[in-house]
């Protein structure tokens, strides 16, 4: 209340300054924003079409496209169509999805359907070609009880039609066996947790395979495609599931479809006594940036397991490829880093570091100290790294700036490091850790 009032002040004050009239003023701030010529023609376009002049536009909650009126080649003439989503009190709760078309210089309405439900909203809105020639439009439609329906349509002829429909909890849209074709990978999580691949068959799109995933998922974090291996592509699931002690931890699931002698099937590429569990929300990626993506499974530093540093645990985060081979796959590990997700930093573990550095936190200067950890004398501490983090308008100890080096600036933070001078076969050179510390984007 109290910034709401510091803020009527402060225009009250502009306009009494700039000779404005407070009431006309006003009006102009609490009015909606002026519609494009474009836009002015496509709304128009669409009150001659529904004959209604009550029109709401209604915006996709997710993914690329979130715009009320969305443009996009789907028929692969020499301009746009656009897609106008909306609802209208003269014609009940239903969200309608309205096509136009630019013909002779104006914009005319050329199709429109409704949402499968009454008062859905948009979940999202994607174009990818799924079957036939040209670009389907891919819409995921919610209802007032969050569930889900993704519907494919295909524009043909001046015809929309719809060529595809199933309820989902989660979807991605990849292509999943690596063929040059986008696929559509669907996931329900009803009694247990199914992935089903949603492929063109003969001009046809169906559901041509489906698996029942190893853990009972409660949501997904997640959902990455990329490349396991040469030559195998995956969708990689960071999920939040229970484990046996009935806490929730996040996992990861990996799944591929293949095509041999027993048809299309989607195949998990990890056995289901391997899930990558972690305690933090670290997800899969291409961390060594290699071309593959790379799993995480965390564990607890030296000390934090002992309970003899009592501060909030910081873990061990090791990052392992996927071979897959002809009789399944095969988990390698890549690297070991620590994570500071808050200031988006990740710093590479030495080999020789592995089980002998662990690292406190103090969150009061913003600073990370790595020392040697010795198990049975843990007093005997030797500091072999220390990374701060400033905010450019922070204070900066003088005494500790004699110390510490600026290593880099990202937008309104700094980073130092002070590496301490040791003849602990543990400590490192500049050079190294130039080698070991990454930015996160």
């Amino acid at each position: 209340m109290i910034k709401k009032i510091y803020l009527l002040i402060i225009i009250f004050s502009m306009f009494i300054l700039s000779g404005c009239s407070l009431e006309s003023s006003v009006k102009e701030l609490m009015s909606p924003p002026k519609l494009t010529e474009q836009q002015s023609e496509i709304y128009q376009a669409l009150e001659n079409a529904v004959g209604v002049n009550d029109i709401k536009f209604k915006y996709p909650q997710r993914g690329d496209y979130r715009s009320s009126v969305i443009f996009h080649n789907i028929d692969d003439d020499e301009h746009q169509e656009a897609i106008a989503f909306y609802q209208s009190d003269s014609r009940g709760t239903h969200t309608w999805m309205n096509l136009l078309d630019f013909k002779d210089g104006k914009w005319v309405s050329v199709f429109e359907v409704p949402a499968p439900e009454n008062g859905s909203n948009i979940d999202f809105v994607s174009f990818e070609t799924l079957a036939g020639k040209h670009p389907n439009i891919i819409i995921g439609w919610e209802n007032s009880l969050k569930n889900r329906t993704v519907s494919v349509y295909s524009f043909e002829n001046q015809f929309l039609t719809e060529i595809f429909s199933k309820d989902y909890q989660e979807l991605s849209i990849c292509d999943i066996d690596n063929n040059k074709q986008m696929d559509m990978i669907l996931f329900s999580t009803d009694s247990s947790t199914n992935a089903f691949w949603v492929k063109e068959v003969e001009g046809q799109l169906n559901i041509v395979s489906s698996l029942e995933l190893s853990n009972q998922v409660l949501n997904f974090k997640q959902i990455l495609p990329g490349m396991a291996d040469k030559g195998v592509s995956a969708l990689f699931l960071d999920c939040d599931i229970v484990n046996n002690d009935s806490k929730h931890v996040l996992s990861t699931e990996v799944i591929t479809g293949v095509e041999d002698d027993k048809g299309r099937r989607l195949v998990s590429l990890i056995s289901s006594d391997y899930v990558g569990k972690r305690s933090q929300d670290i997800f899969c990626r291409d961390a060594d940036l290699d071309g593959y993506i790379e799993i995480p499974t965390q564990t607890l530093l030296p000390g934090y397991e002992d309970k003899y540093l009592d501060t909030e645990p910081i873990y061990l985060t090791q990052y392992q490829d996927i071979n897959v081979k002809n009789n399944g796959s095969v988990i390698t590990p890549s690297f070991s880093c620590v994570i500071n997700a808050d200031h988006r930093y990740m710093v590479r573990f030495p080999d020789r570091w592995i089980g002998k550095v662990t690292v406190i936190s103090q969150p009061e200067n913003g600073e990370w100290t790595f020392f040697k950890y010795d198990e049975e004398n843990p007093e005997n501490i030797v500091p072999l790294l220390r990374l701060r983090v400033y905010s450019t308008k922070d204070y900066h100890d003088k005494f500790e700036m004699d110390r510490f080096e600026l290593v880099e600036q990202k937008g309104m933070f700094e980073y130092y490091a002070f590496i301490p001078e040791t003849k602990e076969k543990l400590g490192i050179s500049q050079e190294e850790f130039n080698n070991m510390l990454t930015f996160l984007s």
